[in-house]
């Protein structure tokens, strides 16, 4: 029977044969282990091939136009990368396109080819680089984000605008749904097991019991049982493996250190200027929710206040909570706590980014000559790496590490 270590508890489990579609938790930490579905592969190519021909199609199709006053304007969806740029924001609209449009076509190229070549048995070696890439851009892809962003822009241009939807918008909502669905069908530990079957190894692996305990751990990257013992690498991909670490604590302290630095400026300084007949009018962060909150458009107002505040304050007090208590609690059932708390944190970091993704929109279709037009703040800057700070932070921090002391069944003690 197969075997597999949790990554979030360490714990060694066994994993059964099933049929149909069913997920695995582990029992211990409530963790999601493993998918089993009847013919994932051919899910998987087809709603990667899918999705990859309606985003090519959006970015040769006007997205949207809006008409004010008499004047019209048609964009198309990377339209806010020359806007940015005249605004000396290149390097920030390089990365929200990386985030919402780069990252994750080459997401499905990978996905095709692998599939590609599981389908027609053919084994190459390069698969393993494009597993990497695609691991990097899973972690990175942000198209849910981005299209909840497209929307909250709408809800806030109807009040000022007549808005047309052209047909970019539809395909790229198409585009959406299949992004996600292709990015869940597709399972890497399936492709690793196929292209590169893992050897069992040399000693044996006692099942109920952490891994730390037998000089084991798991690869990171391919999922790979590595004995301590004998390789600092991945005798699978190669990649490098490290034990639990307590020097993971330090890194993640680092991280969110400078996100609380960043993230008083981000506050501070305005995160959309508004030029209305000549006049500009700044507004912060809170600001803007304010202003949506007295226009009524108050599901606007409550998603821009916790995506921009709620969501940044909590993943930051969340981690230093896991960082300064996580040799408190020793009983398992205070260990699951901690470890649903990781993965929310975890989960919902990107969804920050809403608000961002918010203004590069506004300012790309809200250019209406001289009557309206809306810039992008200086707190675009400072609030975008606020996210992408607190994701590295959460990414730094090893859950495994809240599981090292703690006393349960598993360990040969009672439970709390």
């Amino acid at each position: 029977m197969k075997k597999v270590i949790c990554e979030q508890c360490d714990i060694v489990l066994d994993i059964p044969e099933c049929e149909g579609v069913k997920v695995g938790v582990c029992p211990r930490c409530g963790k999601i282990l493993h998918h089993y579905h009847p013919s994932p592969v051919r899910y998987s190519l087809c709603f990667a091939v899918s999705a990859l021909i309606m985003i090519i199609s959006t970015d040769f199709l006007p997205f949207m136009s809006i008409n004010f006053s008499g004047l019209n304007n048609s964009v198309s969806l990377l339209d806010y990368v020359s806007v940015l740029a005249d605004n000396d924001l290149g390097f920030v609209s390089i990365l929200i396109m990386m985030f919402m449009h780069f990252l994750p076509i080459v997401a499905l190229i990978v996905i095709i080819i692998c599939d590609t070549c599981y389908l027609l048995k053919k084994r190459f070696l390069f698969i393993s680089r494009l597993l990497r890439i695609f691991q990097f851009c899973k972690q990175w892809s942000m198209v849910d984000v981005f299209v909840v962003g497209v929307l909250v822009s709408l809800i806030k241009l109807v009040n000022l605008v007549d808005v047309v939807y052209e047909f970019g918008f539809w395909s790229y909502i198409i585009f959406a749904l299949l992004f996600v669905l292709a990015m869940s069908r597709f399972h890497v530990q399936v492709m690793w097991e196929y292209f590169f079957p893992e050897k069992e190894p040399e000693r044996p692996i006692i099942s109920g019991i952490t891994a730390y305990k037998q000089d084991f751990t798991d690869c990171h990257l391919c999922g790979g049982i590595v004995d301590m013992r004998k390789w600092h690498n991945c005798p699978r991909c190669g990649e490098d493996v490290v034990s639990v670490d307590e020097k993971c604590i330090q890194k993640c302290l680092a991280f969110l250190i400078a996100a609380v630095a960043i993230y008083i400026p981000a506050n501070m300084y305005p995160m959309m200027i508004t030029v209305y007949m000549g006049n500009g009018e700044e507004s912060t962060i809170l600001e803007g929710v304010v202003v949506l909150w007295e226009m009524r458009s108050y599901f606007v107002s409550a998603v821009i206040f916790l995506a921009s505040v709620c969501i940044p304050i909590l993943k930051i007090i969340v981690l230093f909570y896991l960082c300064c208590m996580y040799k408190t609690f020793k009983r398992a059932k205070k260990k699951k706590m901690l470890g649903f708390l990781y993965r929310t944190v975890e989960y919902i970091g990107k969804w920050s980014m809403v608000d961002v993704f918010v203004v590069a929109i506004m300012v790309s279709i809200v250019r209406m000559g001289n009557i309206m037009i809306i810039d992008p703040g200086s707190a675009l800057v400072s609030f975008g790496a606020v996210v992408i700070l607190t994701i590295l932070a959460a990414k730094q921090f090893n859950p495994k590490i809240l599981w090292l002391n703690s006393i349960d069944n598993n360990d040969g003690e009672q439970n709390e």
